[in-house]
């Protein structure tokens, strides 16, 4: 019997130790750091790419971006250029074959490559992921706006902590085309 005291003792003792680990900081305090998610464009670049009149299946365009919010609410984000640009390597055999059957002998392999090099550049792509601003946190909703801008109370992207994670479980932005959710990793 004084077993089974003890052992629920320690039980006890243990639920106690991991309620209190639990963050309870305000969001507002939580959020504040460097933030890494790998995002997955494979189906926006099958359909953009698709949409142009290539016939081509991309197995895979995986990038990382990174965020960083600062406790004046203030933020930063911009894309990985180091996984855009092996994201990029990967893909431009695939584009090469693609354009190559649609052009046929119509190009030169020297013509081809400048082609696939200047119309896939890697800076122009994480030009769209570079953005700086400021940042309001409200109801489970971080609200963005850049240089003079006042905040759109009609777009915004939804949040929540789920343990140590930062997940964006959806958005209400007419221009935004990521894939949610997106589960983002402090740095």
């Amino acid at each position: 019997m004084k077993k089974i005291a003890l052992i629920l003792s320690f039980v006890m003792l243990f639920a106690v130790v991991m309620v209190g680990c639990a963050d309870n900081r305000p969001d507002a305090e939580k959020i504040v750091g460097k933030w890494v998610s790998e995002i997955d464009m494979t189906k926006q670049m099958n359909d953009d790419l698709g949409s142009s009149g290539l016939d081509i299946d991309i197995d895979s365009f995986k990038f990382n971006i990174i965020l960083d919010y600062k406790s004046d609410g203030t933020f930063t984000s911009e894309a990985d250029a180091d996984s855009v640009a092996s994201a990029f390597e990967a893909i431009k055999p695939i584009m090469k074959d693609a354009m190559k059957g649609m052009l046929g002998d119509l190009i030169s392999e020297e013509e081809l490559n400048q082609m696939i090099d200047e119309e896939f550049t890697i800076d122009s792509f994480e030009e769209q992921f570079k953005t700086e601003g400021k940042y309001k946190l409200e109801d489970g909703k971080i609200f963005t706006a850049q240089g003079d801008q006042e905040f759109n109370e009609d777009d915004y992207v939804e949040y929540k902590f789920e343990g140590k994670n930062l997940v964006f479980t959806g958005s209400h932005s007419e221009d935004d085309s990521l894939p949610y959710p997106i589960t983002l990793i402090r740095k």
